[in-house]
């Protein structure tokens, strides 16, 4: 199989639990390329490889509450590290529409050890609790996340073009 290669993906090396931590839900943009038993995370601050991975879930991490996270841990040189990556496309929308499945299917089926590969990604609430058992059915409530902060920046649009409309009138 040849070489996928995911471009704009945000990667974390631990999720935020709060504002104050950082602004930003990601530490670094760049390529994932997924081979067959490998990850090749290239960015503008990090580079690395994972491989001997030991777990993966899929599910809302951090302070980003409205996208999907795939959560991977590995081992490297004996020690567990893990790490996060999600598809930041279109100002990091991409992950709602199926970016961060797509990621985490590529993962799934190229480098994944077979005995590894009958067990489902389990996507989980921030605080752990299992979300659901299968990868990708927590995409409805990702859904619905994104469309209550369209509906809640469609609202602040509409105020803001309200108040303008009031100081240009009164201008005149």
């Amino acid at each position: 199989m040849d070489a996928q290669v995911f471009h704009k993906v945000w990667y974390m090396s631990k999720p935020r639990a709060g504002w104050f931590e950082k602004l930003l839900a990601y530490d670094d943009i760049g390529a994932l390329t997924v081979t067959e038993g490998a990850l090749h995370y290239q960015g503008r601050d990090w580079n690395f490889a994972v491989t001997n991975i030991t777990g993966l879930t899929f599910g809302y991490y951090g302070i980003d509450f409205v996208n999907t996270w795939l959560c991977v841990e590995y081992l490297e040189a004996g020690r567990p590290i893990t790490v996060w990556f999600k598809d930041g496309g279109s100002l990091g929308w991409s992950g709602i529409l199926g970016g961060s499945k797509a990621i985490a299917q590529a993962v799934l089926s190229r480098v994944i050890d077979p005995r590894l590969a009958g067990s489902p990604l389990a996507a989980r609430y921030p605080d752990g609790r299992p979300l659901v058992t299968t990868l990708g059915v927590s995409q409805r409530q990702g859904a619905a996340r994104a469309l209550f902060i369209f509906v809640i920046v469609m609202s602040v649009i509409v105020v803001l073009a309200l108040c303008l409309t009031i100081v240009m009138v009164t201008r005149l």
